[in-house]
């Protein structure tokens, strides 16, 4: 993942050695600003995590059917609700 960054916010890199020890095509080392790949990488964490926290918690779609068969739309999208409150989108 960090590479990708570093490619994204850097496209002159061709290479990158470690974590952070990137050239471009002529072998010169490119400065990077580790600050700047670290905000990056934590942005996209917090992305990935409110879905798959929300995903954990969600009822299987037979439960959910179920719960629309028997409760209707209303008590299930209520459910659905609480779970997308307790884990919101980042931004």
């Amino acid at each position: 993942m960090i590479h990708n960054i570093i490619y994204k916010f850097y496209p002159e890199v061709v290479s990158i050695n470690g974590l952070f020890d990137a050239y471009d095509k002529d072998g010169n080392k490119i400065k990077i600003d580790e600050e700047k790949v670290k905000k990056e990488i934590e942005k996209l964490k917090n992305e990935i995590e409110y879905q798959f926290l929300r995903k954990k918690e969600y009822p299987s779609i037979e439960n959910q059917l179920d719960i629309l068969y028997h409760e209707g739309f209303d008590s299930w999208k209520k459910k659905i609700k609480e779970i997308k409150d307790k884990y919101p989108k980042s931004e």
